[in-house]
């Protein structure tokens, strides 16, 4: 039996969904995983044969599946009630089930660890004060944030996030950037920062070389860079939320972070002094770790 997975498509959304991932392939066969960002998602599994990323391609309201490669892979799948489909973006009002003869469609409504028999905290539904993500409400707190949320509105415990999140690390291609940026070793300082969501100097004591890592790879080549680095200012966005998940898991040095939560502009995401806290932000701050400065003007 295999697994269909559909979900929110973003770099941040993929890697909150890693440990759950990880841990459904525990109950299938295989795990197709269709996105756009198909280097992204390829990279961010590679060590694991049984989790398959795939495009959705819209042709005529009929929905094809084309797979990047074909190593250990099955030939072209039957539909025919070998597969299930999970959808998980839990803010879908009205989540539809694309493959037809799919055996199961679980979503936020029916939920997939219910039918896998796993143990969770029983939570009907997202609240109502919920389906609006922007702000985290009083009465919601049992879902934490953003990421916490996914989990528990299918059914899976929350501790699955960090206790199965694993990104296999390649040290050859972060040597490589790390060379070709010809860094001051131990000299420089690294921030990231886009548009208007900027880090402001002050608060950067090495100013000797600044190196803002924003778009500067492909993304996972960047862990040499940061522990080799006197200083390390990031914002909240998916770059944070990646080193979050890899130094929670002891996967990369427990190098300080300063994180700046006020360089966020979105609405959804600023922080003022009538709004503590948002759904994104505290995905780095539940639980805060010992290693990570909170910075907020």
């Amino acid at each position: 039996m295999n697994l269909l997975i559909r979900g929110y498509d973003a770099y941040g959304d993929w890697i909150s969904y890693n440990g759950l991932i990880r841990y459904l392939i525990n109950y299938y066969d295989y795990i197709y995983i269709t996105s756009n960002y198909i280097d992204f998602v390829s990279e961010l599994f590679k060590d694991n044969k049984k989790i398959i990323i795939i495009r959705e391609i819209n042709v005529n309201s009929y929905y094809f599946f084309f797979l990047k490669y074909v190593n250990n892979i099955p030939q072209l799948f039957n539909f025919d009630n070998n597969f299930d489909e999970l959808n998980l973006c839990i803010w879908d009002k009205n989540p539809q089930k694309k493959i037809k003869l799919s055996r199961n469609f679980f979503c936020n409504t029916n939920r997939i660890g219910k039918y896998l028999k796993i143990d969770c905290i029983d939570i009907s539904g997202i609240p109502e004060t919920y389906s609006n993500p922007d702000i985290l409400k009083e009465n919601s707190k049992e879902y934490e944030n953003n990421s916490t949320a996914f989990y528990l509105a299918n059914g899976i415990p929350k501790y699955i996030k960090f206790d199965n999140f694993y990104y296999e690390r390649n040290k050859i291609n972060e040597e490589k950037l790390y060379n070709k940026l010809n860094l001051i070793k131990n000299n420089y300082s690294v921030i990231c920062e886009y548009g208007n969501n900027l880090i402001d100097r002050i608060y950067i004591s090495n100013k000797e070389q600044i190196i803002n890592i924003h778009n500067i790879s492909k993304f996972f080549d960047i862990l040499m860079i940061l522990e080799n680095a006197t200083e390390v200012h990031l914002i909240e966005n998916a770059v944070s939320l990646f080193i979050y998940h890899m130094q929670t898991r002891k996967l990369m040095k427990n190098i300080t972070i300063n994180l700046h939560i006020y360089s966020r502009k979105e609405p959804a995401r600023i922080i003022s002094n009538d709004i503590k806290s948002n759904i994104y932000l505290n995905m780095l701050l539940q639980p805060i770790l010992p290693n990570w400065n909170i910075i907020n003007k």
